[in-house]
């Protein structure tokens, strides 16, 4: 194979390489990707002739970076998990700080989980996407959930194991193919010059969720929504263009984690440019990137940005993002179960084989997870050394947990018409607009060891969901049921141990919430 130089004009490229000096981490990746009927142009940007010959595409991916205050606020949720575990659950112990308007929970709480794990009675397994913020996520929830000391790299590597290795994240060619076929029809029906009709509605959102009527109802006219953000991108580009130049006459200044204004600029401009196409007509492909870049410039360089403008555009990208990103997953009930069994199969097997191995013990040797536990000649002082907690933790990528959410809510688990708390779980799930920072499912399984092995009463499942961090601007958000019932008839409120928005669902008879039963599964 002959490998032609690199065209002159490969700015991107040399840029990606220079910055901080080298590319190289766990946050980095560069991709080739063989495209048998010549390269297509992602965007109005790039030059070129479209199709020919087959070619190799090269890839390189900064891939972003755990910021500060995402590193504070995954180990603050570790730490807070533990009151998810039994005897971490008590009103009591929850304290309400009025200067933050934020309930914590005492540093006593989720002591008896510290006490498992240190004597060999708590089974923990961290999975992570091979993608290098997610990985220090995962670190820094560890660092919390554990009560561990030091810097992050070496919990990474000793507790964090990449899911890629087992499959977990390999998606499906055929789900990529109806997906691609979903986001062309998307994209074509948001070329729409017009005020949305009801048959327009109709066909944007068969499911009739209620975030995305919320979003459509605000568009109206997607083409003039899109006009008016490329507006007010063009705006915001004028502003950071003199923030450059005054800082060039001065002393150079950065913005947030150490973006400088040169960068900034760079990243509106590029979304400036690829956002309009050289036709007219807008790529709403980008409309997910544009709204994540002002929510980041909010959250983060608020006092740089002087853009009174910004929110307006925050809002404007947020409710086109609203209707985008979900949608690109399916928009009829059969194209987001087709799509998403494709990209989450292959994690709910490894779900159910997780919920399975409490019927049958020797399944984990069968998939290759060694458990250690404590032995008998060791349990001196130990109070219940029979006690034994199983925890696996997956830390992934938005899709999946998109794929996940469809599969429980469109899969046919419970009749929504039969059950009235499920129905409310269902509503509050269609109500979240957006999946953030640290949205969690969790599955909870406890067992009752004083029933028949082979009764129904033995186990008890409870499903919970949170549509993760808030934004700083984030108004009007949904209210969550948010209780964990002690009986059918009797529930009892608990506090925001994870920040759970909703108990979706209860299956078999509910025990006690005591301190022998044993915990499932967090999914992320």
């Amino acid at each position: 194979m002959e490998v032609q130089d690199l065209p002159d004009d490969n700015g991107n490229y040399c840029s990606v390489q220079k910055m901080y000096r080298h590319f190289s981490g766990i946050n980095r990746k560069v991709q080739l990707k063989y495209q048998p009927k010549g390269w297509k142009r992602r965007s109005s940007s790039e030059d070129g002739e479209v199709g020919g010959a087959p070619s190799l595409v090269l890839i390189l991916k900064w891939g972003g970076e755990l910021t500060p205050a995402g590193r504070i606020q995954a180990e603050e949720l570790g730490r807070i998990f533990r009151c998810m575990y039994p005897g971490g659950q008590e009103r009591s112990n929850w304290h309400h700080d009025s200067s933050s308007k934020r309930e914590y929970s005492n540093t006593t709480q989720g002591l008896g989980l510290l006490r498992l794990h240190s004597t060999f009675r708590h089974d923990l397994k961290i999975y992570a996407s091979d993608e290098g913020r997610v990985q220090m996520t995962a670190a820094a929830f560890a660092k919390g959930l554990l009560a561990l000391e030091g810097e992050l790299t070496p919990i990474l590597v000793q507790m964090v194991k990449s899911a890629n290795t087992n499959g977990l994240l390999d998606n499906d060619c055929d789900s990529c193919k109806h997906q691609n076929i979903v986001k062309n029809r998307l994209h074509e029906m948001l070329q729409l010059n017009r005020e949305f009709a009801p048959e327009d509605i109709e066909k944007l959102n068969p499911t009739h969720s209620s975030s995305i009527e919320t979003a459509l109802q605000f568009i109206k006219n997607p083409v003039a929504m899109c006009d008016r953000i490329y507006a007010l991108i063009k705006d915001l580009n004028e502003i950071i263009k003199k923030k450059v130049a005054e800082q060039q006459k001065q002393d150079r200044k950065s913005a947030h984690h150490g973006d400088s204004w040169e960068l900034m600029q760079r990243r509106w401009s590029k979304l400036e440019k690829d956002f309009k196409t050289k036709k007219g007509q807008y790529e709403i492909s980008k409309v997910p990137d544009i709204y994540d870049c002002i929510k980041y410039d909010l959250q983060h360089n608020h006092h740089q940005v002087l853009f009174e403008r910004a929110e307006e555009l925050y809002k404007c990208s947020k409710y086109l993002a609203d209707v985008v990103i979900p949608q690109e997953y399916g928009m009829t009930k059969q194209e987001k179960l087709t799509i998403g069994e494709g990209i989450c199969t292959p994690l709910l097997k490894k779900i159910r084989a997780d919920l399975q191995r409490n019927i049958e013990p020797d399944a984990e040797e069968a998939q290759g997870e060694s458990v250690n536990r404590l032995h008998p000649s060791y349990s001196h002082g130990v109070s219940s050394p029979g006690r034994h907690v199983r925890t696996r933790l997956y830390f992934t990528s938005e899709s999946h947990i998109h794929s996940l959410l469809t599969v429980l809510r469109f899969g046919g688990l419970i009749d929504a018409n039969k059950d009235e708390q499920w129905s409310r779980a269902m509503e509050y799930v269609g109500s979240v607009s957006e999946l953030n920072y640290l949205s969690q499912i969790v599955i909870m399984l406890y067992e009752d060891p004083t029933k028949d092995p082979s009764s129904e009463n033995r186990f008890h499942v409870e499903l919970h969901f949170s549509p993760g961090v808030n934004c700083c601007v984030h108004k009007n958000l949904p209210p969550g049921p948010g209780f964990r019932p002690k009986s059918r008839n009797e529930p009892v409120s608990v506090g925001p141990c994870c920040g759970c928005g909703a108990l979706l669902g209860v299956w078999g008879p509910v025990v006690g919430v005591g301190p022998c039963c044993g915990c499932g599964a967090l999914l992320w």
